[in-house]
C-alpha cells in the first residue's frame, strides 16, 4: 500500500480522535502531529527515508512522554495505542525501505504487540519486500493470519441448517444455471475476476459493475430485470439506473461466478 494513503488514514484517525478528546495535552500533541505528517509524506515521496524516520521517532517518543493524568491514561489508553501501532507500522517500512532489517522487524514486532492486525495489508506492502524472508517476519504474518477477516469467515462453522419452519428451503440458483452461463460469458467475467482470493473476486465485480452502469437513484429504467438487460439499457440510453437495478445485476454476476448472493 502507498505510504502516502497511510498518511491519510493516520490523518483522518487523528482528527477523529481530537473530536473526542477533551485533553488539552492530548489535543495539542495531536495538532502538531497533524502537521508533521505534511512532511513525513513529502519525505517518503522524496525517497529522504533517513530524516523521515528520525521525524517518526521524535513524534513516537514526544507521545510516550506526554505528561498525562491517571485518569487521562485510563481514558484514552486504547487510542494511544493505535496511534502508537500505526507510528511503528510506518517506522517499520521506513526502515525496511533503507534496509534496515533487524530494526525493521523490532518496529512492526511493536506495532503488532499494540494492536496492529491488518494481514492483509503486511502481505502485499511494497515498502516490506526488504523483510519478507526473514524468519521473525514470516512468523509475525501467520500470527496476523488468525485475525485476517477472510480467513476467520473461511474457518467459521456451516450455518444451521436444521429444518425449523415448513417453508421451503432456500437454494442458490446454480452457476451452472442457463442465464447465468449467459451473463458469465457475456461480461467475460473471468477476466473481470483474475485468479485472486475470493473476497478479491467479490470486490473487483463491485467494482466493475460500479464503473460501468451509471447510477441514477431517481430513474426507473423501462427494461427487463435482469443483468444483461440492465446493462443494455444504459449503453443503450446513457441514462443511469437505482440502486435496485444495480443490485440485482451484481447479485446475478455473483451468482453466475458461484459466489452466494441474494
Amino acid at each position: 500500500m502507498k505510504k502516502y494513503f497511510l498518511f491519510l488514514i493516520l490523518s483522518l484517525f487523528t482528527s477523529l480522535a481530537k473530536a473526542q478528546i477533551q485533553s488539552v495535552v492530548l489535543q495539542n500533541y495531536f495538532n502538531d502531529f497533524q502537521k508533521a505528517q505534511l512532511t513525513l509524506q513529502a519525505l517518503h515521496e522524496g525517497k529522504k527515508y533517513a530524516e523521515e524516520e528520525q521525524l517518526l521517532l521524535t513524534y513516537i517518543k514526544k507521545l510516550e512522554e506526554l505528561s498525562l493524568s491517571e485518569k487521562e491514561q485510563k481514558d484514552y489508553k486504547n487510542l494511544i495505542r493505535g496511534v502508537k501501532a500505526s507510528m511503528n507500522y510506518n517506522l517499520a517500512c521506513v526502515r525496511a525501505l533503507q534496509n534496515k532489517k533487524k530494526e525493521a522487524i523490532v518496529a512492526l514486532e511493536k506495532a503488532v504487540v499494540l494492536g496492529y492486525d491488518d494481514y492483509r495489508n503486511v502481505k502485499t506492502d511494497k515498502d516490506l519486500v526488504n523483510i519478507r524472508k526473514e524468519k521473525k517476519f514470516v512468523v509475525l504474518l501467520q500470527k496476523l493470519k488468525a485475525f485476517d477477516k477472510l480467513t476467520l469467515l473461511q474457518q467459521s462453522g456451516a450455518y444451521q441448517k436444521e429444518q425449523r419452519d415448513t417453508l421451503p428451503p432456500f437454494t442458490y440458483q446454480s452457476a451452472t444455471d442457463p442465464s447465468l452461463v449467459q451473463v458469465r460469458n457475456y461480461f467475460k467475467l473471468d477476466s473481470v475476476v483474475g485468479t485472486g482470493d475470493e473476497l478479491s473476486k467479490i470486490f473487483k465485480l463491485l467494482h466493475f459493475v460500479h464503473d460501468n452502469i451509471a447510477h441514477d437513484g431517481g430513474n426507473y429504467a423501462l427494461c427487463e430485470f435482469d443483468a444483461i438487460d440492465i446493462y443494455n439499457y444504459h449503453k443503450t440510453t446513457k441514462k443511469g439506473v437505482n440502486c435496485r437495478h444495480l443490485a440485482i445485476t451484481l447479485n446475478e454476476m455473483y451468482l453466475a461466478m458461484g459466489i452466494p448472493s441474494r
